[in-house]
Parts: structure tokens; C-alpha cells; sequence
């Protein structure tokens, strides 16, 4: 006991320094990109400071270290990293400076956490945490007391202003606040002034207490006219949107007691106060009224939105209190009003109209828009009593305005709050539409998860049958109010999404906007501009406007440019284009202006795509890739590139059409005023025995330009003809018996086959023959070649990761087999030619419930491959070189034939659904018999049309190249217009018929399916190029050699491939 009261004594007695306390902080939360400055983040130690202190941490967060930003001041081995507070010091510092580049990126975070040590604690202060911003972490971090995180703002210049326009008004209007372009990029703008204005010098005067303006300008920004419409005394009048085509300006408003248009002058009906009744009117280019119209009743009547069809007809929409009449049309609603839609004919007058909303609580109409066709949709809220309110999209008929869809596509419910904003339609008569929600929101199979606070922003991308394509919200961090004012889509599909936010930040998906506002408290907005691709990936955001209050009130896209209105304090900045406001004579503590500007993506936007992603050897043929820039394209603009793979250059292949190319890295120019540059691979050819080889050409970051969110890489293969599976005619030398040839299972624990033949040129073939099944699912079946008797792949074996993928890069489809095939249809005789050259190996794979393609694009999980293996695969061998195979149910005949002959048309359908006829025997028109099977309630088509290379490209000229690619706009309509018309197929459900008819020798024919419609109005169209689709998956599958199964569900239905079949053969064959 004794001992132990003296130890205890002797250590108090030590006084043991207790471990120094370590705390982290940094000293900006925010850096933008290319300011040049740095974060500085300070390690702080309080308690003992005699002896050095090593302090450990970890490097986490969205930026990489090297790519993004340098680090000083510490060590790092990969994300762990360590810094030294000297002796008798408090503090180190590790800084962090960005690396400026080119590319548009998001906001990238740079998160330092400390970690425990042996010489000291951690603090259990409080962090900085970007509160102050609610910057959010990068996707998958964890943040935690010990973690300070800062943000490298991406502040690479997007947008430059072409020209840009403020409105001045001695008064308390709102100038510039809606806008429309036409084809030929003029501008017409409307909004409404108090006292005198000021369009671009152009002095307007008021007749009334406000009245509205329209005015016009040039595609340089120069004003054409500027004319006022209004009445007298204290007359209102209030433009709420416009529209415009080649033969004018069409107008929508509100007005009481009286507005006049040249000759005609409208009088209110209404006994409410305030905003009583609508008016429409058309102006022609040169500013003077060609007609005007006002409808309303008893109450108020509103209008929301105004469009033009390319027939010059109007449709307009608004909302109602009590009664309003069109024409003989009158509708009666209760105090919380409803919603109209009318369609006026050339002249103004009502073609019909037709009433919406639920009459619990007052409804609003957001906007219209209309299709190629002259249907129109309508966007608008439904209020309900509970206070909630949802969104409806309705569709209807140009002709009488009935509905289009069985019902309204409608979002939200009485249990949430969603609100309509605005709408928009592509040239693929894709709807766009945005607002905003709190809470949850759930679009088709998309659940969006909005703040709790003032919610978030929506934006949903939907197909002309009301589906929903995509749909996406900005952030569920956002916890400040943000409202959208507008939404405009390009013709790359591409959405722009404008409004503004009150408060310090807000989140786009990765990019966040921060405050610019000089303004703490009160009445402070900011305005932001936003870009969605095709997909619904965002590829920027950016704050528009001054640094005080800025709104975004109107949105327009075309020809490369971005149309905006709104309205500013003080000054605000476009580009290197800056306005400054003018004070209200009557009220100079105001300074607000309004602004119009046209603005360009000040960097052209640069992707790269390929003709071809496979080429054999020996084809002589070249690889042409294709360097895009989109934007301005105006001056002579050279652009970066890499190499990568395993061909060798000049042993490989060689490059043309590059500036230089050395070390795998190369420049190409695009000139002045092209849009587009090539460079062409030319493959060299050898004897060698050798493994196919892989290329891939990327573009790289470089000065005046930046990259395309998607197309910036190209993987091509080139093949070895001494190895591969030809899809040839059959073995050319017929006096050759296949004694001397061996066809022999090479391994049978493997499953693999080999083939070894002596015939000249080392070639022959093997017929696939279907014999039975006892399955019930769709199912293809595949051959893959590989490089021994274990299977292996380029040095992979079958066991070894990463062997799947390879075996797919190889496979080569055989035959499918349907699960329920149609009434009539006979599987029975599928065959399948291929063939081999010597020393050729094999084994199996199947993919059961989709294609082999939809599995190489993603589009089908991997886990419905099955490889070929003994318990799965049955062997016997039933005579010489021939073998019976039952692979998971699947019985088939396999057997080498050295005189059997490939299919006509077939050489490509290893690849894709396709009739090639490019073969020298083939010559002239070629006879054929189709056989037509359907088991599908919807009355399909299908139809046939040329392209003239492997990847569907269709020449419309007939000068040999290509004029419409897969991908584009038009490639569906130019793909019908351009069909073989002699051939469109059609059958009665579960029933069977024969077509005949003729395909012209040396094209690549390609089927087509149109779903429920014909070739003159049809609304989807599937292909086998998936590409073409609008779903992206496959429609189109090869059943056996010449016969094509299709699939009419979008997204792939239930991949039976079955609704539709097509068999063809040749009756008559022309050499």
C-alpha cells in the first residue's frame, strides 16, 4: 500500500504537461478560379508550445489535388498529409491556390479533417462549415467537427453580350419585360411605362395613367421602332407576353376602360376595379395594328401567355372571374376564378376556346405553347381549398380544341405546393416545363426532393405523348427563396432556365451562385441564368446582372444566342457590356432601368465524333473523325487532341487533316467561318498475327474554347483480319473436301472450339442450324472468339475480372429466339452462316431478355450474360465436324459446311438489324418476298430506307456523302420521307401476310418501325441505330439470317421482339 501512495505522489509531483489542443480553420470559404488568390488554411495549437508538433490530416473533397489546385506548406502521400507547427509556434498554414484552365466546369470543394495524433487532441470547437454560403459538400464527402471545407468557385466566362439595351422611364414602369425573336433574329420587346420613355432614343409618350409599348429591334441591336398603345385619363394597360413570325408581332394584355390600336379601340366591359379585361392584338413589321381584340365580362380577366402557329393562327390563355365570353362561347365560374384557352384565326377571330381548372381555389394560367402540327399545351397551377396547389399540362386538338391525352398530365396533389412558371417546346415537339415545389415532387419514375423552407426550383422534360423523359431540381439545399421566371430550349435540345434568388447562395446541381448584392437587408435579387443538355445534365450557372438588386423576367433562344429582359439597380453588367440605371424624375431616390440584351457563349463549345468504331485491316478503309464548335465560329479557332491505345502510329495507322501530331498529342484548325474539321485515320496493313488493337482520340483542354460536357472521346477498334469472324459468301474454293479441315472441341472443361482448316486463304464456314427450345423468355445467342484453348482474352482468363467485358467486345450474335412467337410464325428454320478463319476459338454466350447491343450500350444489365460453360453447355459430337449443342435450353446443330453460303444481305447482321447489298455480285433491282407477322394491339408499320454506311448515315443528294447523321433532329423525317415507298408493311393483329417488292443493289437497306401511325403523321419511330431512338434501346433484333423481331414499348417494353416480324428473302437475284 505504502509503494503505491509514493508512486502516486511521485507523478502529481512531475506535473505532466497535458497534450496541446489542435484547431483548423481557413480563411476565405470561397475563391473564384482565375482571381489568383489562395485559401489559407491555419492550423492552431494552444497549451504547449515548446517542442515541434507534427499534425495529421486528410485531403478530401470534389477538386483534385494537382489538377484543380497546388499545395503548399504540407506533405501528402496521396490523401493523407501531414503539417509541422515549429517549435515556441501557435500556428501553420497550408495553402491552397487554384489552377486556372478553360474548361466550364461545376464548383469544386477542397476539404481538409484532422485526424487524431499521439501529441495532441482535437478541438471541439465549432468548424467552418461554408454556413455562411450553404455551400453543400460534393456528393458521397462526410462532414464532421474536425473538417473545414472551401470552395473554388468555376469562374471561366460563359456568356459575352452581343448587344445589350436599357430602358428609360421618367416614371415607375417596367420597360423591357417580355420578348420574342423571329427567324430572321429580330427582336420585339413589350412592357409599360409611366410618363415619358426612352427606347434606345426613340421618345415615347403615355395617353394613358400606364401604357403598353412594343417596340423592335434589328439582329445588331439597333432600334427599327417603338410604338404606345393605351387610352386616356387614368386608362391601365398591362402587356403580359408576345409572340412573332415572319409577318409580325402578336400582343396579349390586360387593360380597363379603353386601349387604342390605329384604328380600333377596345372598351372594357367589366364593373371590377383594376385589371377588367383582356386584349390581343396583331401588329405588322412595321409596327402598325393589323387587328386587335378584347374579351372579358363582368369581373377581372387576365391574360397569361400568347402563341403563333406557322399557319399565322393565335392562341391565347389567361384566367377568368365569374364569366367571359369568345364569340358564341361563354363561360361562368365562381369568385376564384378559372382558366381559358382560345384559338383566334388570322383575322382575330375566335376559332374556339375552352375552360380548365378544379373550382375549389383560384387556378392560373401560366403559358401555351404550340407544335409543328398546331396543337397546343397548356401549363398552369390548380389551387384546392386546403391552400396547396399542383401543376397541369394539358394537350389539345388544333382543330376544336378537344383533348388530346385520355387525361391531363398532372403533378403534385392536394397535399403538396407546386407551381407553374413557364413552358417551352423543342423542334422534336418535346415539352419543357419549370417551376417550383416544396417538399417532394414526383415526375413518372422520378421523385424530387425539394427544401422544407421556400423549396426549390423543377425543371422536367416530357415527349409530345406526355411522358416523362427526364426531370430534375436544382438542389434540396436550397434554402432561400428562388423563384423561375423563364424557360427556352436550342435546337441541340439544350434548356436554359432563368430567375433569381433572394439570399446568400443557391445550388444548380454542383455549381453554386453566390450572393453579388451589395445589399444585406430588404429588398435584395439576384438574378441567374442556367444550362441543362439534352440529357437534364447541367453544364453551367451563372449569376446575370449588377451587384444590387437584378431579375430575370423573360427568356428567349435562337440561332446560338440567349435573349434576356428583366430589370436592375444602379448597374449591371453583360460581358464586358455594362448599363447604368436612370432616376425617376418624379422619385429620384429610385434607380431602376430595365434592360434587354442579346448574349453568346463567349467559348465555342467543341465535341468530337467518328464514322466508325471498328475497322478490319485489311479493308483499305479510313476512320474519318469529326471535330465540332458550336457557338462562335467566326475566326480561325485551333483546338488540342491526345492518343491513346494500343495501335502504334505508322505501324498501325497513320493521321491526316492534323496541324501536327508528335507523342501522342496533335492540333487541329478549324477555319473561319467552319464549323467543323476532320482528321482521317488511315490503317496500315500487315502480315502479322496479331490481336486486334484499340485507338482512342480524345480532345484536351486548351485556350478559346471549351469541351463538350459528353462527346469528347472516340474508342475505335481495328480488327486483324488473320483472327476474326468474317460474315462473308462461303468458302470460294469448292474443289476442297473438309478432310483437311479440323473442327474439334479444343477444351471441353472450357467450352471452347477450335478450328483449324487448310482451304486457300485459310477460310471457311460453319452453319448455326435452330433446332428446339423449352424457354419461355427472349434470348440471343452469341459467339466469342478467344486467344487459346483456356478461353483467355488479350491476357484475361475466364475467372479474372474484367473477362466479361472483353467477351462482349468480341461477340458476334448468332441467332435470336423468341419467347411467344406470333400466330404463323415458324422459328424452326433459323440458320446462321458464319465464317471462320484458321485457327480460330470459341465458346458460347447468351443474353437472356435483351440484345447483345443493348448490353455493349449500358441499356441491359451485364447480369443477364450467361457464358458458356460445362454445366450450362451440352456437348456431343454427332458426326464429323459437326456438334449438338443445348445451351440453357437452346438446341442447336453446329456444323462446318464448306460449301454453304451466307444469306444475301446478311454480311452486317452480326452487328446491326440491317440488308446490306453492297456485294460486287449484286447489280440492279433485287426481288423480294416479305412475310409479315404481328402479335401487337397497336397498329404498326413498318417500312425500309437507305443509308450509306455502317452507322446510318442517309445521303439525300445522291452525291455520295452523307447529309443526315444519327443523332440529328431531322433524322427521323428525313429516315420516313426518304422510305422505300413500294415497301410499307402492315397486318391485322394475330394474323400473317406477304408483301413483295424490289431493293436496289449496292446500298445498306435499313427497317424501320412506325409506332400506332403511318408515314404521314406518325409521333415515334424506332430504329436499329440506337442513336435514332428517342429512348435510346433497341427496338429492332435479328432473329436468324434476314429475319428482323420488333419491339413497339418505349424503353423496351418487355423485350420480346415480337409484336412485329419481318422474314426476307430474295426471289430474284440480279448479278
Amino acid at each position: 500500500m505504502d509503494d503505491f501512495l509514493l508512486d502516486s505522489v511521485l507523478l502529481d509531483d512531475t506535473k505532466i504537461p497535458s497534450p496541446a489542443e489542435v484547431s483548423l480553420d481557413v480563411d476565405s470559404m470561397a475563391v473564384a478560379e482565375n482571381s489568383g488568390k489562395s485559401f489559407n488554411y491555419t492550423f492552431t495549437r494552444t497549451g504547449n508550445t515548446t517542442d515541434a508538433l507534427t499534425i495529421n490530416f486528410t485531403l478530401g473533397g470534389k477538386a483534385t489535388l494537382d489538377t484543380d489546385y497546388t499545395l503548399t506548406g504540407a506533405v501528402i502521400n496521396g490523401t493523407q498529409g501531414t503539417v509541422t507547427i515549429a517549435a515556441n509556434a501557435t500556428t501553420a498554414t497550408v495553402t491552397i491556390k487554384p489552377i486556372a484552365d478553360s474548361e466550364i466546369e461545376s464548383d469544386e470543394a477542397v476539404k481538409l479533417t484532422l485526424e487524431n495524433g499521439t501529441d495532441y487532441i482535437i478541438s471541439d470547437g465549432d468548424s467552418r462549415l461554408l454556413e455562411a454560403v450553404r455551400a453543400k459538400p460534393s456528393e458521397g464527402s462526410s462532414m464532421d467537427n474536425n473538417a473545414v471545407m472551401a470552395v473554388i468557385m468555376n469562374d471561366d466566362p460563359m456568356l459575352d453580350a452581343v448587344w445589350a439595351k436599357k430602358f428609360d422611364d421618367k416614371g415607375n414602369g417596367y420597360g423591357y419585360e417580355f420578348l420574342a425573336v423571329d427567324d430572321a433574329g429580330n427582336t420585339y420587346v413589350t412592357g409599360y411605362f409611366e410618363e415619358e420613355a426612352s427606347v434606345d432614343g426613340k421618345v415615347i409618350t403615355r395617353t394613358g395613367e400606364y401604357d403598353t409599348f412594343v417596340a423592335k429591334f434589328d439582329k445588331d441591336g439597333k432600334v427599327e421602332w417603338a410604338k404606345e398603345f393605351g387610352g386616356s385619363g387614368e386608362s391601365y394597360s398591362f402587356p403580359e407576353d408576345i409572340a412573332a413570325d415572319s409577318s409580325g408581332t402578336y400582343l396579349t394584355g390586360t387593360f380597363d376602360n379603353k386601349i387604342v390600336f390605329g384604328n380600333e379601340t377596345l372598351s372594357a366591359q367589366g364593373l371590377g376595379y383594376g385589371f377588367d379585361e383582356v386584349y390581343v392584338a396583331k401588329l405588322d413589321t412595321t409596327g402598325k395594328a393589323v387587328w386587335a381584340k378584347s374579351f372579358g365580362g363582368a369581373e377581372n380577366d387576365i391574360a397569361s401567355g400568347i402563341e403563333v402557329d406557322k399557319d399565322g393562327n393565335t392562341y391565347i390563355t389567361g384566367e377568368f372571374y365569374e364569366t367571359i365570353t369568345f364569340g358564341n362561347t361563354t363561360f361562368n365560374d365562381d369568385e376564384n376564378g378559372n382558366v381559358f384557352i382560345a384559338k383566334l384565326d388570322t383575322k382575330g377571330e375566335v376559332l374556339w376556346a375552352k375552360e380548365y381548372g378544379n373550382d375549389e381555389q383560384e387556378d392560373l394560367a401560366e403559358d401555351v405553347v404550340v407544335d409543328k402540327e398546331g396543337n397546343a399545351y397548356l401549363f398552369m397551377t390548380e389551387g384546392y381549398e386546403s391552400g396547396t396547389e399542383n401543376i397541369s399540362l394539358v394537350k389539345l386538338n388544333k382543330s376544336d380544341g378537344s383533348e388530346v391525352w385520355k387525361e391531363a398530365k398532372t403533378f403534385g396533389d392536394e397535399n403538396n405546393y407546386v407551381v407553374a412558371e413557364d413552358i417551352a417546346i423543342d423542334n422534336q415537339d418535346n415539352i419543357y416545363i419549370a417551376g417550383k415545389f416544396e417538399d417532394s415532387l414526383t415526375f413518372g419514375s422520378t421523385k424530387l426532393e425539394g427544401g422544407e423552407d421556400d423549396g426549390d426550383a423543377y425543371i422536367a422534360k416530357l415527349d409530345s405523348k406526355g411522358d416523362v423523359l427526364w426531370a430534375k431540381d436544382f438542389s434540396k439545399d436550397n434554402n432561400d427563396d428562388i423563384e423561375v421566371e423563364g424557360i427556352a430550349v436550342d435546337d441541340m435540345g439544350n434548356t436554359y432556365v432563368s430567375g433569381y434568388y433572394a439570399g446568400e447562395s443557391m445550388n444548380v446541381g454542383d455549381f453554386m451562385l453566390y450572393k453579388e448584392s451589395s445589399v444585406d437587408e430588404g429588398w435584395s435579387l439576384n438574378a441567374f441564368l442556367t444550362k441543362f443538355d439534352s440529357d437534364g445534365k447541367i453544364k453551367w450557372a451563372q449569376n446575370i446582372g449588377g451587384t444590387n438588386y437584378d431579375a430575370i423576367s423573360d427568356i428567349a433562344v435562337k440561332d446560338g444566342n440567349i435573349y434576356l429582359t428583366g430589370e436592375f439597380e444602379t448597374k449591371a453588367t453583360f460581358g464586358k457590356t455594362s448599363l447604368t440605371a436612370q432616376k425617376a424624375v418624379n422619385n429620384p431616390s429610385i434607380d431602376n432601368s430595365s434592360f434587354l440584351v442579346k448574349l453568346k457563349e463567349e467559348k465555342p463549345e467543341i465535341s468530337l465524333t467518328v464514322d466508325s468504331t471498328k475497322v478490319t485491316e485489311g479493308e483499305n478503309k479510313q476512320i474519318t473523325y469529326t471535330f465540332t464548335r458550336k457557338g462562335d465560329s467566326t475566326s480561325e479557332l485551333t483546338v488540342d487532341f491526345s492518343v491513346t491505345g494500343s495501335a502504334t502510329f505508322k505501324d498501325d495507322y497513320t493521321l491526316t487533316g492534323a496541324d501536327e501530331f508528335k507523342d501522342s498529342k496533335g492540333k487541329v484548325t478549324f477555319k473561319a467561318g467552319e464549323k467543323t474539321a476532320t482528321v482521317t485515320l488511315n490503317i496500315v496493313d500487315d502480315s502479322d498475327v496479331e490481336e486486334d488493337e484499340t485507338l482512342g482520340l480524345e480532345l484536351a483542354m486548351g485556350s478559346g474554347y471549351m469541351l463538350s460536357a459528353t462527346e469528347v472521346k472516340t474508342n475505335i477498334t481495328i480488327a486483324k483480319d488473320e483472327k476474326d469472324i468474317v460474315m462473308g459468301s462461303g468458302n470460294e474454293d469448292e474443289d476442297d473436301d473438309d478432310d483437311d479441315t479440323e473442327f474439334s472441341l479444343a477444351s471441353k472443361s472450357k467450352q471452347t472450339f477450335k478450328f483449324k482448316s487448310k482451304f486457300k486463304q485459310g477460310k471457311s464456314s460453319i452453319k448455326f442450324s435452330f433446332k428446339s427450345k423449352s424457354i419461355n423468355q427472349f434470348k440471343e445467342i452469341a459467339v466469342v472468339t478467344v486467344d487459346d484453348d483456356e478461353g483467355n482474352i488479350d491476357g484475361i482468363s475466364p475467372e479474372a475480372e474484367g473477362y466479361l467485358e472483353a467477351a462482349l467486345n468480341r461477340a458476334k450474335s448468332i441467332f435470336s429466339l423468341l419467347g411467344n412467337t406470333p400466330q404463323g410464325f415458324g422459328d424452326i428454320d433459323i440458320e446462321k452462316v458464319l465464317e471462320f478463319s484458321s485457327e480460330t476459338r470459341f465458346r458460347f454466350l447468351s443474353v437472356k431478355g435483351g440484345t447483345l447491343q443493348g448490353v455493349k450500350k449500358g441499356k441491359i444489365k451485364k447480369s443477364q450474360v450467361t457464358l458458356s460453360s460445362t454445366d450450362l453447355l451440352q456437348v456431343s459430337e454427332s458426326e464429323k465436324n459437326s456438334f449438338d449443342l443445348d445451351f440453357e435450353g437452346v438446341k442447336i446443330k453446329m456444323k462446318f459446311d464448306a460449301k454453304a453460303k451466307k444469306a444475301i444481305g446478311s454480311g452486317l447482321q452480326d452487328t446491326i438489324e440491317v440488308l446490306d447489298l453492297r456485294s460486287d455480285e449484286l447489280s440492279g433491282k433485287q426481288k423480294v418476298k416479305c412475310t409479315v407477322n404481328r402479335e401487337a394491339a397497336k397498329d404498326n408499320i413498318i417500312g425500309f430506307y437507305q443509308v450509306i454506311d455502317e452507322e446510318g448515315g442517309i445521303d439525300t443528294d445522291g452525291d455520295g456523302t452523307i447529309d443526315v447523321f444519327v443523332g440529328d433532329e431531322n433524322y427521323t423525317q428525313t429516315a420516313v420521307e426518304n422510305r422505300i415507298a413500294s415497301i410499307d408493311l402492315s397486318v391485322e393483329n394475330q394474323s400473317s401476310a406477304e408483301f413483295t417488292g424490289e431493293f436496289e443493289a449496292g446500298a445498306i437497306i435499313v427497317p424501320f418501325l412506325i409506332v400506332d401511325g403511318n408515314p404521314q403523321a406518325f409521333e415515334e419511330v424506332y430504329f436499329p441505330f440506337l442513336g435514332a431512338n428517342s429512348d435510346g434501346v433497341d427496338h429492332v433484333m435479328m432473329i436468324g439470317e434476314n429475319v428482323f423481331g420488333f419491339e413497339d414499348l418505349k424503353g423496351g417494353g418487355d423485350r420480346d421482339y415480337n409484336d412485329f416480324t419481318v422474314k426476307i428473302e430474295f426471289t430474284n437475284v440480279s448479278t
